[in-house]
């Protein structure tokens, strides 16, 4: 079996990479669990019988497992062969265009296990350095690997304009691209507005997200979220101490 990529060649090798990205919006991928909740399983036969796998992954590369069983789950549902009529494939559903820029056999992500675990690796490394260029979180939270897989369903463009809208929108008290439900709420709020920009849906790929991360997060999907700047937050609430006289302080 192929051997699981090192990350350091993953995120050069990534940052050079250039995916095209078709303008009109894919079906979204529908794949229900297939197991009852158990303790350490994934609900899907096919993702436990690779968890021993995906966790060497995990380990190999610092990408958290949770976003490599969530992204397998609701993409492919761990089935290697699924092709879809836009020819996806693998277990984390390449485009043909996609593997084309990555140096891929595209027909080998349905047929070799390591091969199209490799690729999804290859994968998420592009999309990090598009999220790293943001700076809207600190790399390694779960906002962070959320942000990584829109950039994937809707591409980095489209993130891209949803988060700088987000980020001048004045509606909100502290900016709407601080966390992960604070952009959701934007986006869905200026849904039409957002389809008409971007050519993507926010009601559509922003669910997705949150599908991906519900079933990954049980295994591990990065830190807890950090706010950038979390001081303005709370610069116009009053101190409690404010309210007391000098003889109540002491």
């Amino acid at each position: 079996m192929m051997p699981l990529i090192p990350f350091v060649l993953i995120a050069v090798g990534g940052a050079a990479l250039f995916i095209a990205l078709s303008t009109s919006e894919r079906p979204v991928p529908v794949h229900e669990p297939d197991l009852a909740p158990t303790p350490g399983s994934t609900r899907y036969k096919k993702i436990d019988a690779i968890l021993d796998e995906l966790k060497k992954a995990s380990a190999s590369s610092g990408i958290p497992l949770g976003l490599l069983v969530g992204w397998i789950a609701k993409e492919s549902g761990g089935r290697l062969d699924e092709v879809t009529k836009l020819d996806e494939r693998g277990l984390f559903q390449l485009m043909p265009a996609e593997s084309k820029s990555l140096g891929l056999d595209h027909k080998r992500l349905s047929t070799d296990l390591n091969y199209s675990v490799n690729a999804g690796l290859l994968l998420i490394a592009k999309y990090m350095g598009d999220v790293d260029k943001l700076g809207v979180t600190p790399k390694g939270t779960s906002y962070y690997w959320r942000l990584v897989k829109l950039a994937h369903t809707m591409g980095t463009g489209a993130m891209n304009k949803i988060v700088a809208a987000a980020e001048k929108s004045p509606d909100a008290l502290v900016g709407n691209a601080r966390t992960w439900n604070a952009l959701e709420r934007f986006a869905l709020a200026h849904d039409k507005e957002l389809l008409s920009a971007t050519k993507h849906t926010p009601s559509k790929w922003f669910p997705f997200v949150d599908e991906v991360y519900e079933v990954g997060a049980p295994f591990g999907f990065g830190s807890p979220d950090v706010v950038v700047g979390a001081g303005e937050l709370f610069a116009d609430i009053i101190d409690p101490l404010d309210c007391l006289s000098p003889t109540q302080r002491t």
